[in-house]
């Protein structure tokens, strides 16, 4: 009866050795997801889906979570400011805009005329290779904290790295044969992912989800529209399509809406290209695509 009892006990503290990863936002979380692929990690989202991060009130379970977290991965203070105190004196913590390795892009103004200074645009993983210094970064915090399952968490993270620069190959090859590539957004959340896709961003109605056009930079963007024959609007999940609708006067348009939090990708090892080839695809339908 002492061998089945010490197996148990050899499970319970295995599985009490098991890395647990808090990730802020989905998109966190699914890049997570891959490093911990196979290894018997949890990987957990602080701010549920649907929800904005600008204004989240973490809850007494949150703050649990938090300090029961192994990692703590997070955007930073650009995206999630409702952490910054939260995570101050944590030294568990990821944050990803200040990662060596991590490209860095200015907010810039509704109008597409320039970059705000002293500003830093939220959406950075948008950008495949930012993804993957997130992961990278991520897969060595784990191996430190696990040296036996170290050379795992590397492997996935290169795994991770690898589907990445076939999706960037693939995804800019099926972008280049579109008639059009300019486009009007909701707001502001596209520029990680333009490069990529040779996309030509004319402007955005909000300079952030929760702001309101100004009657001038609506009449604006209304004539850029008109001027330059535009006809594809990226919204997100739940937009004004009325607003939409109208700064397009009467003119022919193809509204998609587009999740750039990937709120229905599922959590696990490919839940982030899921993620973002529905991203992608929307964007490639805005634009005429097949």
């Amino acid at each position: 009866m002492r061998l089945p009892a010490l197996l148990l006990l050899s499970l319970l503290c295995s599985l009490s050795q098991a890395a647990e990863v808090l990730a802020s936002i989905r998109p966190l979380a699914l890049i997570a997801a891959a490093v911990t692929d196979g290894q018997g990690g949890r990987v957990s989202q602080l701010v549920p889906a649907g929800a904005s991060s600008h204004h989240y009130q973490p809850r007494p379970s949150d703050r649990l979570a938090l300090a029961r977290a192994d990692v703590v991965l997070w955007i930073g203070p650009a995206h999630e400011r409702f952490l910054t105190r939260m995570l101050a004196a944590s030294p568990n913590v990821l944050t990803a805009q200040s990662l060596p390795g991590i490209s860095r892009k200015l907010q810039r103004r509704p109008n597409g005329d320039g970059a705000i200074a002293g500003t830093v645009d939220p959406h950075l993983w948008l950008e495949p290779d930012n993804a993957v210094v997130i992961a990278r970064a991520l897969a060595e915090a784990l191996a430190r904290r696990e040296p036996a399952q170290a050379e795992a968490y590397r492997k996935n993270a290169a795994a991770f790295a690898n589907r990445m620069a076939t999706f960037k190959a693939s995804q800019a090859v099926r972008f280049q044969g579109l008639p059009s590539r300019s486009f009007v957004a909701y707001h502001d959340a596209y520029q990680y992912i333009e490069p990529m896709l040779g996309l030509n961003f004319r402007g955005s109605l909000l300079q952030s989800p929760e702001s309101k056009p100004g009657a001038k930079h609506f009449l604006l963007m209304s004539q850029r529209i008109r001027q330059e024959g535009i006809f594809c609007f990226l919204g997100e999940p739940g937009f004004d399509k009325a607003l939409a609708k109208h700064v397009f006067n009467g003119r022919p348009t193809n509204p998609v809406e587009v999740d750039e939090l990937f709120t229905k990708a599922p959590l696990d090892a490919v839940g982030f290209e899921a993620g973002l080839l529905q991203m992608t695809d929307a964007i490639h339908g805005c634009l005429g695509g097949k």
